[in-house]
């Protein structure tokens, strides 16, 4: 069960913003994560690929765990670790 992650990428991702956009980029999270608990999938990693794409190390850290689990594409643990050190580098 995914909805107390979340709410927890929701707020650590508000702490996180350089931007000040931080609302609409938890928004967008929160659609993520939605999709993914509904198994869409596809629309889950579309969604999360655009906020990783934006620096999200939460977003990044899903994009590794959906790449490891094999949920869109066959399970790629190189994928998963490159996500996984995408976040870390960003103190995640």
């Amino acid at each position: 069960m995914l909805r107390p992650l979340s709410t927890l990428a929701a707020l650590l991702l508000a702490a996180l913003s350089p931007h000040g956009d931080a609302a609409a980029s938890a928004v967008r999270l929160e659609s993520a994560v939605a999709a993914w608990e509904s198994r869409d999938f596809e629309r889950a990693e579309r969604e999360l690929r655009a906020l990783a794409l934006a620096r999200d190390p939460a977003a990044m850290t899903l994009l590794g765990v959906m790449a490891a689990r094999g949920l869109v594409q066959p399970a790629d643990p190189a994928t998963a670790a490159a996500w996984f050190i995408r976040a870390s580098r960003l103190n995640y």
